[in-house]
């Protein structure tokens, strides 16, 4: 018995560090995920997790990455965007995120602030030949990046959701 408060614990305070990790780029709800795969294949003579919740923890895990990588792109449609606006949104986010742990070397919010910036301007360059007006430029992008911003929130939520039912599943064996 003592054991499974020794791994939920542990569970708890990794899984916290991982999440927290996303912020900064890391894939830290696949490494929480990862890291009780990793306890039921290495150990399984004390397995911790029933297939639900390893499976429950995965979808999530999912669901958090679409959240997150669909976010810029429903917020330039939002904005009033297009396929290309939308496209523009995701991979401005992505490359964004990458230069801004670089430019703005302040932890989290370089890659944050990166992120919704990259998205608002792949947007923007997505919709450039469609807007009509510089407002209707500003909009798309302004939605896009708000998106994003909302995307990490959500993300890190599901996070949290994630460690929660790995928690469980450690504590009370067979969830």
């Amino acid at each position: 018995m003592m054991i499974e408060w020794i791994a939920g614990v542990s569970i708890l305070l990794a899984g916290v560090v991982f999440v927290a990790l996303a912020l900064v780029g890391v894939p830290g709800t696949w490494l929480t995920l990862l890291m009780a795969i990793v306890w039921e294949v290495s150990t399984p003579e004390t397995s911790l997790f029933s297939a639900w919740s390893i499976g429950i923890a995965a979808a999530l895990v999912l669901a958090a990455e679409a959240v997150e990588f669909g976010a810029g792109a429903v917020g330039a449609k939002v904005g009033g965007g297009g396929k290309r606006a939308a496209w523009g949104a995701v991979i401005g986010a992505i490359l964004g995120a990458i230069v801004g742990t670089f430019v703005i070397p302040i932890p989290v919010i370089g890659s944050i602030a990166g992120a919704a910036i990259g998205s608002g301007a792949g947007a923007m360059i997505g919709h450039v030949d469609e807007a009509e007006t510089r407002g209707e430029l500003v909009k798309v992008g302004s939605a896009a990046a708000a998106g994003r911003l909302v995307a990490i929130g959500v993300k890190l939520v599901i996070g949290m959701g994630v460690v929660g039912v790995l928690v469980a599943g450690a504590v009370v064996r067979g969830f």
